[in-house]
């Protein structure tokens, strides 16, 4: 249970890493807009403009604790993010009511394949005041530089395994 004392765990063992960005994302506002209303300096930002095919982006601005925070457990992530809005919550109002998108975003890397992250209620509660829906981009580790699994991993066999049974015949009985 998650209390007030707000016991992290620096070390958490399922975890290979972990950070949180801020995303806004407005159809044709600058990203300077929220800059300039939040007082943040943002990790990146990216201009609304068309594909080369022809397909609309949006304006993108993100503050993150990627590199700044030392620590796999997400809620300590979360609640540094809450930290740093709370004090603008009113600028996010703002910017929300003039068409601004934005959500939380936990980025996390499994070790292990299970014992993924937490979300206490106090910590869903400050988001929700501040307007913010958490997703998550989770991952899994691997040992191969280039991400791909490892073809020796016995979570790999099983997967592949579970591809290619026979899926047998529908039981269409009542």
């Amino acid at each position: 249970m998650w209390d007030d004392d707000r016991e992290y765990n620096d070390d958490y063992a399922t975890c290979e890493r972990t950070y949180v960005t801020l995303c806004v994302y407005h159809e044709s506002q600058p990203s300077a807009r929220v800059t300039e209303a939040l007082g943040l300096v943002p990790a990146r930002t990216v201009e609304a403009r068309l594909s080369p095919r022809g397909f609309p982006y949006p304006t993108f601005w993100g503050f993150g604790s990627e590199d700044l925070l030392v620590s796999r457990d997400s809620r300590r992530h979360i609640d540094w993010l809450c930290d740093q809005l709370e004090p603008r919550a009113v600028a996010l109002t703002v910017l929300q009511a003039d068409g601004f998108k934005m959500s939380a975003s936990c980025f996390w890397v499994s070790r292990t394949g299970h014992g993924g992250p937490m979300v206490p209620a106090l910590q869903m509660a400050r988001l929700a005041r501040l307007g913010l829906d958490l997703q998550f981009d989770i991952y899994f580790a691997t040992d191969d530089e280039d991400g791909a699994p490892d073809p020796e991993d016995e979570r790999f066999i099983e997967l592949l395994e579970a591809l290619e049974a026979p899926l047998g015949a529908p039981n269409l009985e009542p």
